[in-house]
């Protein structure tokens, strides 16, 4: 049984000097069986077992940082954030809900516009300018946005803007950050061999054949920067109810993810990551050895979305 994660058709290199120069990946292939046909299938990868919703909420309210991971255009995948979000929350959690649609430089304009109109989301999608963003139909995640400002949760900017990325990319001898700034993030030391080289394949599978190394290995920094700035968001504001991520699959693996720099950052956290998967068949013997390798503490399977299985960008904006 494959849990599909959306695929898209590869993207020009000339696009990578524009919106996808920002871009992180957003397709993975996730091999997971589990007898289970019900719409909720929460799969303990440690366990190799399903997990009921309730013991899942005991976790997460736990835990110091969750991680929740996306398909960007899956507006099934939103309303299950959404739904944990409501749940933490009325289990007496108050985490700072940190966006990776958000860009840093917009932090400002989020907290001035929250303190003005404290329930009004679409107030904060038009301070951020979303609709010209690059981002999914923000009705998708306007009902998260919404529960955050409802329980009296701080929104949080998580993600590199891309004006940055872009300079990383195309120039990142140039736009490198300094060494104490790297020490601090968790950059100053490369990635070890096999997860690097996992980074880079899984960037030049999904643009595409023909990119230019160069381009590549700025790609990589550039991702490895936003999941680094993503964990330096989350610590900034966790004041000791912890934090949510809202983001794409990819950016929340334990291996390469924002839960490395957490890790770096707050050795003794609790972190856990989910992500939300999609599944044309939930049939077949569970197998706890093959699960073992995925990079997330929980997969959410969903049916499949038959609607979104359309070409969209494999990058973020």
């Amino acid at each position: 049984m494959i849990i599909r994660f959306l695929k898209a058709p590869s993207v020009l290199v000339l696009l990578l000097f524009t919106v996808a120069l920002a871009s992180c990946i957003q397709s993975s292939n996730l091999k997971l069986k589990t007898p289970f046909t019900d719409e909720s299938n929460i799969i303990s990868i440690k366990l190799g077992n399903k997990t009921p919703l309730s013991e899942l909420i005991q976790e997460l309210t736990k835990a110091d940082y969750v991680l929740l991971g996306e398909a960007h255009n899956d507006p099934a995948h939103h309303q299950r954030q959404q739904q944990i979000l409501d749940l933490l929350i009325k289990a007496g959690r108050k985490p700072a809900v940190v966006f990776e649609m958000f860009n840093r430089e917009d932090e400002g304009l989020i907290t001035s516009t929250t303190r003005r109109f404290p329930l009004d989301p679409d107030k904060v999608a038009a301070a951020v300018n979303w609709e010209e963003s690059g981002w999914p139909d923000w009705q998708m995640y306007r009902p998260i946005v919404k529960s955050a400002l409802d329980g009296g949760l701080q929104l949080v900017a998580g993600n590199l803007s891309r004006t940055k990325a872009r300079q990383l990319i195309t120039d990142y001898d140039s736009f490198m950050p300094d060494i104490k700034t790297l020490t601090q993030l968790g950059m100053r030391e490369p990635l070890p061999q096999v997860q690097q080289k996992l980074l880079q394949t899984r960037i030049s599978s999904a643009h595409g054949k023909g990119i230019p190394d160069l381009i590549v290995n700025g790609m990589v920094l550039a991702q490895r920067m936003r999941d680094a700035t993503m964990a330096e968001a989350m610590i900034a504001r966790n004041f000791g109810q912890g934090a949510v991520l809202i983001a794409g699959q990819e950016h929340v693996r334990a291996d390469y993810g924002v839960p490395r720099y957490l890790r770096f950052r707050e050795p003794e956290a609790r972190i856990v990551s989910l992500a939300f998967a999609e599944s044309e068949d939930l049939d077949g013997p569970i197998n706890s050895a093959d699960n073992s390798q995925h990079p997330f503490d929980f997969v959410w399977l969903l049916p499949q979305n038959k609607d979104q299985l359309v070409a969209h960008p494999l990058t973020s904006p």
